[in-house]
């Protein structure tokens, strides 16, 4: 392969350039380059990931399950065992199962903090009487 390469600044001019080759093809070329070729970009497993596999690996009980499965999913994709839309999906996964877990951390605090206040109600109301009975207990002794 050649290409028209301006040889005072190193980049590729317009077809009045004298033609040299690239230093990609003037270099021995890699003989197994057909075999990158037929594997198409696509992620090619070494070894099949099984759902039975997946569900004992990937627990989404914890955050910190969670983001353990996102660094397990990481490195399967890194290593060619998961196509990038896979990934991208247990991505997607992680991310609603921490959302989810979020809201029912939110939700229990908040009851928790509803209980708190009705206490804190009872007590009030309960502390404003005692004054109202002191008040009137003093009243009568005045």
């Amino acid at each position: 392969m050649t290409r028209a390469v301006d040889q005072r600044r190193g980049s590729l001019a317009g077809a009045s350039a004298p033609l040299v080759p690239c230093l990609e093809c003037a270099v021995a070329g890699n003989p197994a380059i057909a075999s990158y070729a037929s594997a198409g970009g696509r992620a090619k497993a070494r070894r099949r990931i099984t759902l039975d596999h997946v569900r004992a690996e990937l627990r989404l009980d914890s955050p910190e399950a969670i983001r353990a499965g996102l660094q397990l999913v990481q490195q399967w994709t890194a290593c060619g065992m998961l196509t990038g839309t896979a990934a991208n999906a247990a991505v997607r996964a992680g991310e609603v199962a921490l959302k989810a877990l979020e809201a029912s951390t939110t939700f229990e605090a908040i009851e928790a903090l509803r209980g708190d206040l009705a206490e804190l109600r009872a007590e009030r109301d309960a502390l404003a009487q005692q004054v109202e009975q002191l008040q009137l207990a003093a009243r009568k002794t005045a």
